[in-house]
């Protein structure tokens, strides 16, 4: 944390800092959004649904560490829904409670997780719900763990329209591996959307894949891990899957990265969503793995990370103060962020604005050159510059 204060000129301020802002603990805390009418009508049949209790929601009575003492951090979610978050004094990890429960799970990620979060009803099957380049950035960072391998057999679980998968067969192929590749879907559209990719999709999840015994080199779980609902009995179902030397990629939303995030306008409020039963930092996702029986092979705070079985234990007393901190230290200073990144993005649009003069200015240079006036002048100004020169 000093680290990080230090080098961006941001001081906290004595004991004030050590108190939640009020605006996080406020229901009303978020700003109004007007919602496109997607998103607007699908939050509005998911709400009715909860009232209905056709889904239903269940309370964490107990951090994954087994602790009962927690502390709240926030009242509602980026779209105004009452899901509190709440963080672990023993360990520093962050759930939400009330989350929705397991048995609901497949009404939810079936008719309204994509329209709620994406504003998408997969009228185009070309839809890619992540960034492009997301699946060759995974492979980038595994690949310094694959030392001479030239076959390769992985699952990814919540594969979406399947982009990850097939950018990151495509850059294999390009490093001489060949890559057999298998992604789970809650969403059928989306694996019919993936599978006209010709990457093969099966519905479910980790229980359809042991029910016809496969094993994997390396799953991944990108930005599937933090909608699970019961962490340890979803790890037992990994283990099962893995090869005994097998690697799995986890990335999830890094809550100590969010001071980067200009997507959520480097805003704890506007990054928090019910879909998301928990909230990690390195630290917390490490214990996590390490108390169902995996070590951590490499990560960061953004956090993407490799485990493989192994036994390994780290020290979580100090990840609760430095969370905390942290993100007191971001509630003071979003607005900081937001006025840096349009001061960056000023800059870049002037540069670019410069740029354009420029090619402008060499482009008349050009035509200028190739007329013959310039040509039969150019021995004089030879000889005018050899003068000036010699002077």
């Amino acid at each position: 944390m000093k680290t990080l204060i230090d080098s961006t000129f941001i001081r906290l301020i004595g004991q004030e800092a050590l108190a939640w802002n009020h605006r996080l603990l406020n229901a009303d805390g978020i700003e109004e959004v007007d919602f496109v009418q997607n998103r607007k009508i699908a939050l509005e049949n998911f709400r009715s649904e909860i009232q209905k209790n056709n889904i239903r929601l269940k309370e964490n009575e107990k951090c994954q560490c087994g602790s009962v003492d927690f502390e709240k951090i926030s009242s509602c979610d980026r779209f105004g829904m009452l899901f509190p978050t709440w963080i672990c004094k023993s360990c520093g990890l962050i759930s939400t409670s009330p989350v929705i429960d397991q048995q609901s799970s497949d009404l939810y990620y079936r008719k309204f997780y994509h329209p709620i979060h994406f504003d998408l009803n997969f009228s185009s099957h070309k839809t890619a719900l992540y960034a492009q380049g997301q699946g060759e950035k995974i492979f980038r960072f595994v690949h310094p763990l694959l030392e001479d391998v030239k076959q390769l057999k992985i699952l990814e679980v919540g594969m979406g329209t399947g982009s990850v998968l097939l950018e990151f067969k495509n850059a294999a192929f390009q490093s001489g591996i060949d890559v057999n590749e298998l992604g789970t879907e809650l969403n059928q559209e989306c694996i019919r959307a993936a599978e006209k990719n010709g990457i093969a999709g099966l519905y479910g999840s980790f229980n359809e894949v042991i029910r016809q015994n496969m094993q994997f080199d390396l799953v991944i779980l990108s930005h599937v891990f933090e909608h699970f609902v019961d962490l340890p009995a979803e790890l037992e179902k990994l283990t099962k899957i893995l090869k005994p030397s097998g690697l799995v990629y986890v990335e999830v939303p890094g809550v100590m990265s969010l001071h980067k995030k200009s997507e959520y306008d480097f805003d704890y409020l506007m990054y928090v969503t019910h879909a998301h039963n928990y909230h990690f930092n390195l630290t917390s996702l490490t214990q996590i793995f390490n108390l169902s029986g995996f070590e951590l092979v490499r990560g960061n705070e953004e956090v993407e990370t490799v485990f493989r079985k192994g036994f390994q234990r780290i020290d979580i007393s100090k990840n609760y103060e430095q969370l905390k901190t942290y993100l007191v230290f971001l509630e003071q200073n979003r607005f900081y962020f937001s006025a840096l990144k349009r001061g960056l993005n000023d800059m870049k649009s002037q540069l670019k604005a410069q740029e354009i003069q420029l090619q402008h200015l060499n482009t008349r240079i050009r035509k200028m050159e190739s007329t013959w006036s310039w040509k039969i002048t150019s021995p004089l100004r030879s000889i005018n510059f050899r003068k000036l020169i010699n002077r």
